[in-house]
């Protein structure tokens, strides 16, 4: 678990310089006692946790780890990526629901709709089944797919839905990447 939140925190600062050179302005949210309190579990309330607001030319946005999202497809699908790029200001749902925890917890959510990118963080090695099912986040999490040009190729704009990976891929797993970015608007990052 700790290796996992580390890996996950790694790729959200490496999100974060990413969007740096491309000469967004970041900002640092919902400080506690001046320190950055990061969100690595999709158990707690988002409001009670840091988060970062870029400003570019294309306006503001807000980067969030683990904040639930509610699928366009149906509202009955939600998951939780563990980095997602917001529209500033984006709700966040907080709704008593008997189904999730017995009703004694808030489920937090937001709304695909809202959704610039949401990314994933694995720190294992790759493997087939792990990529193909990032489409399935592609496809569920952001309203915007396939047609929407909010996203671009890393060298402009916000970064695709993007898979980290800390493992190294083999030659046959680099070849799926190469083919699975060519096909779909998205990212895999292996050897991290």
């Amino acid at each position: 678990r700790q290796l996992s939140a580390a890996f996950e925190i790694a790729c959200l600062h490496a999100l974060l310089r990413f969007y740096k050179r491309q000469g967004y302005t970041l900002t640092l949210e919902n400080l506690k006692a001046n320190e950055f309190r990061y969100l690595t579990s999709p158990s707690g309330n988002p409001a009670n946790f840091s988060y970062v607001t870029l400003s570019g030319q294309d306006g503001e946005f807000e980067v969030r780890q683990q904040v639930r999202v509610e699928s366009h497809v149906a509202s009955d699908i939600r998951f939780t990526p563990d980095i997602l790029v917001l529209l500033k200001d984006s709700t966040i749902d907080a709704a008593t629901n008997a189904d999730f925890a017995a009703g004694k917890r808030k489920l937090f959510s937001v709304k695909s709709d809202r959704v610039v990118a949401a990314h994933e963080c694995k720190s294992m090695n790759p493997f087939p089944e792990l990529m193909v099912s990032f489409v399935g986040m592609l496809v569920t999490a952001h309203s915007w797919y396939p047609n929407g040009t909010e996203v671009a190729t890393a060298s402009k704009g916000h970064l695709a839905p993007t898979l980290f990976v800390g493992g190294t891929a083999r030659a046959l797993h680099l070849k799926m990447i190469a083919a699975m970015e060519a096909s779909y608007r998205l990212n895999i990052v292996v050897g991290m």
